[in-house]
């Protein structure tokens, strides 16, 4: 089951995400993350890519994901996605590498979702793991997708953690957007130790714009733990279903002290982190 790309529909600019891609491998994780991104989407068009790998012959040979599940995988990903988009299309490649064949069909695409994995963050890290590539290396925003809390729908509620940095600017303008379009309710929580005045103001601006694109004043909660420790531990107390945080792009052994790659590995929820 192998269908080409379709161009975003006429109005995609008006779309939450005009062109969304999203990675399909079988597991129950992708195909969370196919539900979430094709809500997500909002008028736009849904890319499902499944990449297969196959080496050697005989006892040597290694599948990392066969043809035939990879089939069955973006055909049952397409029906659920179809629940709640029209522009559905779904691909099947062949290539060594997952990661690097994500990210360059990433390009021209407005997000890419992938499913969140369990295992260790560290080794996620240092081998390469198809979330914690996406997250430090893509060109756009990234949504690594988990369940939602019990008795939560995605995405609501969503959890903006901001330090009122630049790099938190494109966050804030994420989350404002989808909750604005999606109704859902929206929460700020502005983290790290003492701001400067130029933080607070920019926080204050985040705000404001917020209350522009939804019509509703967020509730605001500021704490000075450790950033990576107190986003997990409020998303996991509101039960959010959705995190939304930025990153400075951070890779390999660096990213081991980034804060977007330790929520993303660590948080109970769907994590956003709007690329740079």
């Amino acid at each position: 089951m192998t269908s080409r790309p379709q161009p975003a529909p006429e109005g995609g600019s008006e779309a939450l995400f005009a062109r969304v891609l999203c990675g399909i491998d079988g597991s129950p994780a992708a195909e969370e993350a196919a539900r979430q991104a094709a809500i997500l989407t909002g008028g736009g068009s849904l890319e499902l890519v499944s990449v297969t790998w196959t080496t050697g012959a005989g006892p040597t040979r290694m599948t990392a994901l066969g043809e035939t599940r990879a089939r069955r995988a973006l055909q049952s990903a397409t029906v659920l996605a179809a629940e709640h988009v029209t522009h559905v299309s779904a691909e099947l490649l062949h290539g060594a590498d997952v990661a690097a064949s994500m990210l360059r069909l990433s390009a021209g695409h407005d997000l890419v979702a992938v499913g969140a994995r369990t295992g260790s963050r560290a080794g996620g890290i240092m081998l390469g793991s198809l979330a914690s590539r996406m997250a430090h290396e893509a060109d756009v925003p990234v949504l690594i997708a988990r369940r939602p809390p019990e008795g939560r729908a995605f995405p609501e509620p969503i959890l903006l953690a901001t330090d009122g940095s630049g790099s938190s600017r494109r966050a804030a303008t994420l989350a404002a957007r989808i909750a604005g379009r999606l109704g859902a309710e929206l929460m700020v929580l502005r983290v790290g130790p003492a701001a400067s005045v130029e933080q607070l103001r920019e926080v204050a601006r985040q705000t404001v714009a917020i209350v522009e694109a939804t019509g509703r004043e967020p509730t605001v909660i500021e704490l000075d733990h450790r950033p990576h420790e107190t986003i997990v531990q409020t998303a996991r107390a509101e039960r959010a279903a959705l995190i939304v945080l930025g990153s400075r792009g951070r890779g390999g052994a660096k990213a081991l002290t980034s804060t977007s790659e330790r929520v993303a590995h660590q948080a109970p929820c769907s994590v956003l982190v709007a690329r740079s």
